[in-house]
This record gives C-alpha cells, structure tokens and sequence, in this order.
C-alpha cells in the first residue's frame, strides 16, 4: 500500500510540509490518536477531519491513523455505530495501540447505562477494556471504565461479577496514568445518575472532577 501524502491542512487548508503531521500555521494535528484532540472543536471542524480522513480512506483503506482518526471524529460527534464501525477496523489494523480498545468500547456503549446494555455487549466491552489494560497496565481510565460496567451491570442487577470486581479496578485508577479528556468523555458521552454511584464510584468521580 502507498505512502500517503499530506498535502494541505485538513484545518485550515495550509500547505503541509513534507514529513509533518501538525500544522505550522493553526497547530492542528493532521492525525488525531485521542479525543483531547477534537474536545474542544465545533462539529464543523470535526467534519473537516471526517472529509479528510475519508478522502484518504479511499486512497488506502489499511490507514490506520485516518480510520481510527474517523472512527474518533464519530464518536465525537455521538454517531456511535459508525465510530464502533471504523475504531474497530482501526484497532485490528494497529492491534498495539490500547486507546482504539478503550475508544471502541464506549462507541459500543454509546450513551446506555451498562446497566441496561445486552449480556453480549458488556462482555463485549469488557474484553476490549481489558485487552486495553493488558496493553498498559497503568491505563487509568481503562480501570475506571470497566469498575463502572461491572458495578453498574453486575452489582446493580445483583449478578455475580467475574473478574476484578469494580473497588479494586477503582484503586488502580487512582494510581494510574490519566488523560483530562478521557475523565471529561467518559462523563459526557456516557450516561451515569449521581444517585446510583456507590462510595467507590463518589470516589472516582472525583479524580475524573480534579
């Protein structure tokens, strides 16, 4: 497959030197690896990274930076089966990269509580958080996830839960590597009542706050 060429700013429509993967006039990264890059943009310039992408796509459909790259602007935008669709072609394209694991398990979330998603998509979810963790260990939100779908999904509904139960996958989160846009995702794409945290997850709301 060919090398592809940047040649102007998805952003600003830039020429784009040779070799660069950010703007030297807006500072826009051309390929976008995690939400922080696209929080604070309009659904505009999410668009403009959308026809970007797709415009590469097209050109080489096993580039893994613009199907995850579009599989992120989806989920940005809340189009959570078309961002489940491309972060899951990402995440076998560049099966090292434990972000696209995590990224794709809220896709296939969407803005259900865990409590009420299918048995098969919990399960779903938790292989993909946990395959993000076996990845990095110290994948705090990752931890945090998956302690909110097993208390949400298991405890809640008085099942048994497998695995790390939620308290332990909670101090690991504490002690881990965090990212602020995934604490401000996880709240915002993800629907979770106050009154139904449990002191663990009062707890980790408030790491996710700070």
């Amino acid at each position: 497959m060919m090398a592809l060429t940047v040649e102007t700013c998805p952003q600003c429509g830039a020429p784009a030197s040779a070799n660069r993967r950010k703007c030297e006039y807006c500072k826009s990264e051309f390929f976008i690896s995690d939400l922080s890059q696209v929080a604070g943009k309009s659904s505009t310039e999410v668009q403009k990274y959308v026809s970007f992408y797709k415009s590469n796509i097209a050109k080489d459909d096993g580039d893994a930076d613009s199907v995850t790259g579009l599989g992120l602007c989806y989920l940005q935008l809340k189009l959570f089966k078309e961002a489940a669709q491309f972060l899951e072609k990402g995440r076998d394209l560049a099966p090292e990269r434990p972000s696209t694991y995590f990224y794709l398990a809220m896709a296939i979330m969407g803005r259900k509580r865990p409590k009420i998603l299918s048995r098969t998509d919990v399960q779903k979810v938790e292989e993909l958080l946990e395959a993000a963790i076996s990845l990095d260990s110290d994948y705090a939100a990752a931890h945090a996830l998956l302690a909110i779908v097993r208390h949400d999904y298991y405890e809640l509904n008085g099942l048994r839960c497998p695995g790390t139960p939620p308290a332990a996958l909670v101090g690991r989160a504490k002690t881990g590597k965090w990212a602020r846009a995934d604490h401000e995702r996880m709240v915002e794409l993800n629907n979770y009542p106050d009154n139904e945290y449990c002191d663990l997850l009062i707890d980790l709301r408030a790491i996710i706050k700070s």
